[in-house]
C-alpha cells in the first residue's frame, strides 16, 4: 500500500494522492468567470454545504514540464500565505484529479475593476480623484501586503482585482490570480523562471501593464508591480493607458498636456511620475505610494 501511494504521489502535480474532486464539488461549466494563460475559472458548489466558490481548473496536459508543475505549486503556496487578509482573494483548497488541478477560492460576486472602468469610459466620463484614490488605495494595500511577504504578483491589471460583493457599500476590492507570482530571492537571477511565467500569461490582456525591464528581458523585482499599478492609476484618471506599444513603454516620456490632465491635481501627476519611472531603481515602493500626499489628502 505504501508503495502504491508513493507511485501516486510521484505521478501527481501536487505531490499527494488524486482526489475525487467531483464528490466534493459540482463544477458548473456553463458559468465561466474568467480565462487565463494557465486555466479557466468557473463557479463551483461545495456539495456538503451548498456554498458557491470560484474554481480555477488547470489542465494537466499543459503541465508537461517540471517547471510548469512547480509554478502551479508555487501559485498555491503563495495564495496560502495570505489567508485571512481582506485585500486578497482567499483560497479554500487545492485538489487534483486525473485531468486537472483545481484551485478553489472565495467567490467575488461584485465583478472586475476592469468592467467598472469600462462602464465609466463608455459613458464618456472618468473617475474623480476622490473616487479613484479610494479604489487605488485598496489596490496598493494589497500590493504592499504581497511585497511584505517577499512576493511579486507579476500580473497587476484591472482584470485581476475583483469586488467581493455587488453591494457597493460593503464591497471590498481584492487581488486575484497569482499564476504569475514569484518569490523574491535576493541575489538570484529570476530571468529564466520569469520567462516561464510570461509564457503562461494572456499577452493581449497584460501588454499595456508590462514594465520596461520585463520587455527588455532583464532580471526584475517587485517594482514591476509598481509600474503596472501606475498604469492603472493613469487609466483610472484619464480613461486610457499611458503607453500602448512596447517601444512607447520603454522609450516614450509621459505626456500630461492633453485632456483631462490639465485639470488633474499636481499631486496625482507627481505620484504617477514616481510610479512610471523607466529605471526600476528610481521607481517608488508600495509604502511610498500609500504615504504619498495625494493618497493622504484624498482618502
Amino acid at each position: 500500500m505504501d508503495f502504491l501511494v508513493s507511485v501516486i504521489h510521484r505521478g501527481s502535480v501536487l505531490g499527494k494522492p488524486l482526489d475525487e474532486f467531483e464528490k466534493l464539488y459540482k463544477l458548473d461549466n456553463t458559468q465561466l468567470l474568467g480565462v487565463g494563460g494557465s486555466g479557466k475559472t468557473y463557479i463551483c458548489k461545495e456539495i456538503s454545504t451548498d456554498k458557491c466558490y470560484a474554481c480555477k481548473s488547470i489542465p494537466k496536459g499543459q503541465l508537461g514540464t517540471k517547471e510548469r508543475k512547480q509554478l502551479v505549486r508555487t501559485e498555491i503556496r503563495i495564495m496560502k500565505l495570505f489567508s485571512g487578509d481582506s485585500n486578497i482573494v482567499q483560497i479554500k483548497g487545492s485538489y487534483e484529479d486525473e485531468n486537472d488541478v483545481h484551485i478553489v477560492m472565495e467567490l467575488c460576486s461584485g465583478g472586475e475593476l476592469f468592467d467598472k472602468i469600462l462602464d465609466v469610459v463608455k459613458s464618456g466620463g472618468y473617475y474623480t480623484e476622490k473616487d479613484m484614490a479610494k479604489i487605488f488605495k485598496s489596490i496598493m494595500e494589497a500590493i504592499q501586503v504581497i511585497h511584505s511577504a517577499n512576493v511579486i504578483h507579476g500580473d497587476v491589471r484591472p482584470e485581476n482585482f475583483l469586488f467581493s460583493s455587488e453591494d457597493d457599500k460593503i464591497a471590498k476590492l481584492k487581488a486575484i490570480d497569482f499564476g504569475s507570482s514569484l518569490y523574491i530571492r535576493d541575489g538570484i537571477d529570476l530571468k529564466v523562471l520569469a520567462q516561464k511565467k510570461q509564457e503562461m500569461k494572456d499577452p493581449d490582456k497584460s501588454k499595456n501593464y508590462v514594465a520596461p525591464e520585463v520587455l527588455r528581458k532583464e532580471s526584475y523585482g517587485e517594482k514591476i508591480d509598481i509600474w503596472s499599478a501606475g498604469v492603472i492609476l493613469y487609466l483610472l484618471l484619464s480613461g486610457e493607458p499611458p503607453f500602448v506599444t512596447d517601444y512607447e513603454i520603454m522609450e516614450r516620456k509621459l505626456d500630461f498636456s492633453n485632456h483631462p490632465w490639465p485639470s488633474i491635481s499636481p499631486a496625482a501627476k507627481d505620484l504617477i511620475k514616481k510610479m512610471l519611472q523607466k529605471v526600476p531603481e528610481k521607481r517608488c515602493t508600495a509604502l511610498d505610494v500609500l504615504t504619498h500626499s495625494w493618497i493622504k489628502s484624498k482618502t
